[in-house]
């Protein structure tokens, strides 16, 4: 039985990391690139969280990100890249404990209630009630944005458009080529 909770375990700690990818990636045309990027989110299953022209934030199932990333840096050239992983198995275990025990106590408090004659003890469960109900709703808030970072990965891409050569300074390379004229 040890196998099966170690196997168990193993398969739920790739859902508990939250990956970070991050490109600048010097292209052609950026209007082109960040809507490729928006496609390509579509395409895996994942959605643009932003997109303007230079920069592009995409967020993708977490099981595509490798893929997606590596796909990312072959659409123009790679001027720096970085990825960054964040093991949130801690947070999410401890908050979804803390929700579980809140709901747990809560409804123990209902059952009093409804058992309790005594109006000043009555009163006194209705605010510890309340108390837990609020608590609830932010752990359960708490719990919801762990398991969405667990589940969609973000990828940001910076876009710099390449410099045309009638932008360039005059004489920079023309210069160079000026013994084809001789």
């Amino acid at each position: 039985k040890k196998e099966g909770v170690t196997q168990e375990a193993q398969q739920q700690r790739p859902q508990s990391v939250h990956y970070n990818g991050f490109a600048s990636l010097r292209v052609s045309r950026t209007d082109e690139s960040a809507d490729d990027l928006s496609e390509l989110a579509k395409e895996v299953g994942g959605h643009v969280e932003e997109l303007n022209p230079s920069r592009v934030t995409i967020r993708v199932p977490v099981e595509t990100f490798e893929t997606v990333f590596a796909q990312i840096l072959t659409m123009g050239d790679v001027l720096e890249k970085s990825i960054s992983a964040t093991d949130i198995s801690e947070s999410l275990t401890s908050v979804d404990l803390r929700l579980n025990t809140a709901r747990a106590t809560r409804d123990r408090l209902v059952k009093l209630l409804a058992k309790a004659e005594d109006e000043n003890e009555k009163m006194e469960l209705i605010r510890q009630i309340q108390r837990l109900t609020e608590d609830i709703d932010r752990l359960s808030g708490q719990s919801q944005t762990l398991h969405n970072l667990a589940a969609m990965s973000r990828i940001t891409v910076h876009l710099t458009a390449r410099e045309a050569l009638s932008n360039r300074h005059a004489g920079s390379d023309i210069g160079e080529l000026a013994w084809i004229h001789k």
